[in-house]
C-alpha cells in the first residue's frame, strides 16, 4: 500500500510480485490517485513520489511490461471528505447531485481532485 510511487523502477517490483505469486493469486495495490492535490504536493516533499498512477496503468499494455501476467479484478476509489461552509458535503445538495445524478465519467472529468487514492485487485495469470 502506497509504495510503488516511491520506487525508481516500479515495473521491476510489479514483475517480482507476480513472479512470487501462484497462478490465480490476488494482488491488492493501493496508490494515491494521480490528480489528487495531496499526491502532487507530496511529489515535492522530503519523501517524494517519483511517479503518479491512475487505473490506466494497469490496463495499458504499452507502459506495463506485466500486462499479460494478470487480469484486473476490481478497481475502487477513496473519495476525499470535503467540508463546505462548516457542513459536511453529505448535508448539501452537491452530495445528492454528485452521488445520484452524475455518471462516473462526469465525476472524473469535473471533480478530478475528489479521488484521494485507488485500490486495484489483480489476479495473477501464469
Amino acid at each position: 500500500s502506497h509504495f510503488l510511487e516511491h520506487l525508481d523502477d516500479y515495473n521491476y517490483m510489479m514483475k517480482e510480485m507476480i513472479r512470487v505469486c501462484k497462478n490465480g493469486a490476488i494482488i491488492e495495490i493501493v496508490l494515491p490517485y494521480y490528480s489528487y492535490v495531496g499526491s502532487v504536493l507530496h511529489s515535492y516533499a522530503d519523501n517524494p513520489h517519483k511517479h503518479v498512477f491512475s487505473e490506466a496503468y494497469f490496463y495499458w499494455k504499452d507502459v506495463n511490461p506485466c500486462f499479460d501476467s494478470y487480469s484486473v479484478e476490481d478497481v475502487s476509489y477513496k473519495f476525499v471528505h470535503y467540508k463546505t461552509f462548516g457542513k459536511s458535503v453529505k448535508d448539501t445538495i452537491f452530495y445528492f447531485i454528485y452521488n445520484h445524478l452524475l455518471s462516473w465519467d462526469v465525476k472524473r472529468r469535473h471533480f478530478l481532485n475528489s479521488v484521494e487514492e485507488f485500490r486495484v485487485l489483480l489476479r495473477v495469470k501464469k
